[in-house]
């Protein structure tokens, strides 16, 4: 996995309740520096149309499935509209007849919020027949600990810095769902980017623009050989990638530099998240991340080591799954999928 592109999903346009069009949409995805995203409008898939490469930018079409009050569903691949109204269950049967990926979407949004907007949750979590699960949802962060009751203008300014990251709830279900299945079951981050207009006293400001969501939270997908030129080809890696886990969520608001490494290491083989492992005498996990931070690994839902630094070298291997988790100044960094490490 020596080929890394980041890349911005769950964005909605004019299509849906966006607030500006595709073009614009690329436009700023090319500015932040993007090589992909994922447009998913509500329930629709007119954006299929606008899909392909723009100047080395990757447009892909997807969709958020969305019952009025719960449930909704992120899905990829799909080339048709899935009525929301058949339930979870059925709805992620369709998206599979149809070749396609999904993942619930804001799975636990806050019940407390301070501010008039309704959460919508993912209401069974007993529920997985999915691919993987959003689980840091970017407007949702800033949503549930947005109060109309206290400092606007401060909240306003400071967003960025209010994010909390996956919630423990999410995380813990996250790692319940890989203690139960044999395959790896891939996390993403969403940024909901819609660009809502909001008013502080009489004043209008835009929940982030556009470019403002794709410098923040992006998914970093790693690939075994360049992506390719060809669309089809190239969406194919991409989904690919989502579906097995190959990626690492980073938060470039704490540091825009990409490098960064979570690796299992035996002698001359290295395999990286979403990837599986076979444990060796000389093996041990590798990270190595662009600024000083809190790394936490995980194994098996069970934090085993914590340290503060760019560097941690880990040989106290065990069998079972191992993910990373950073953390700055208690802001979250890095999320990675996890690496399976298992017996010759």
């Amino acid at each position: 996995m020596e080929y890394n592109y980041a890349g911005a999903l769950h964005i909605h346009s004019t299509y849906s309740d966006g607030t500006r069009d595709i073009d614009y949409i690329i436009s700023q995805a090319q500015k932040a520096g993007l090589k992909w995203i994922i447009i998913t409008d509500h329930n629709d898939l007119s954006s299929l149309k606008h899909e392909g490469f723009y100047k080395g930018l990757c447009v892909i079409a997807g969709t958020e499935i969305t019952p009025l009050t719960e449930n909704h569903l992120l899905s990829f691949g799909v080339h048709e509209v899935i009525n929301e109204d058949l339930g979870a269950r059925n709805c992620i049967d369709e998206v599979h007849k149809q070749g396609g990926i999904c993942f619930p979407a804001h799975p636990d949004e806050s019940i407390f919020r301070k501010n008039k907007q309704k959460a919508l949750r993912w209401n069974d979590w007993s529920i997985d027949t999915f691919d993987g699960l959003e689980i840091w949802n970017y407007l949702t962060d800033w949503t549930d600990s947005y109060s109309i009751e206290n400092r606007q203008f401060r909240q306003y300014f400071s967003r960025h810095k209010m994010a909390k990251g996956p919630t423990k709830n999410v995380l813990a279900w996250w790692d319940r769902l890989n203690l139960s299945k044999d395959n790896i079951v891939p996390a993403i981050a969403g940024l909901d980017a819609h660009c809502f207009n909001i008013k502080l006293h009489h004043i209008n400001f835009k929940i982030s623009d556009y470019y403002d969501f794709f410098s923040s939270v992006n998914n970093i997908v790693s690939l075994d050989e360049p992506l390719s030129k060809t669309f089809g080809i190239a969406k194919q890696q991409i989904l690919n990638a989502l579906k097995s886990g190959n990626n690492i969520i980073l938060n470039k608001r704490i540091c825009n530099n990409t490098n960064v490494e979570f690796a299992f290491i035996d002698k001359d083989n290295k395999y990286y998240s979403g990837e599986t492992a076979i444990l060796g005498n000389y093996s041990y996990l590798n990270v190595k991340i662009p600024k000083k931070a809190t790394i936490r690994l995980i194994h098996n839902g069970v934090l085993v080591y914590e340290t503060e630094g760019k560097i941690l070298k880990y040989d106290m291997l065990d069998l079972g799954k191992y993910r990373l988790e950073v953390y700055y100044n208690s802001r979250p960094y890095i999320f990675s999928n996890p690496i399976k490490i298992v017996k010759e």
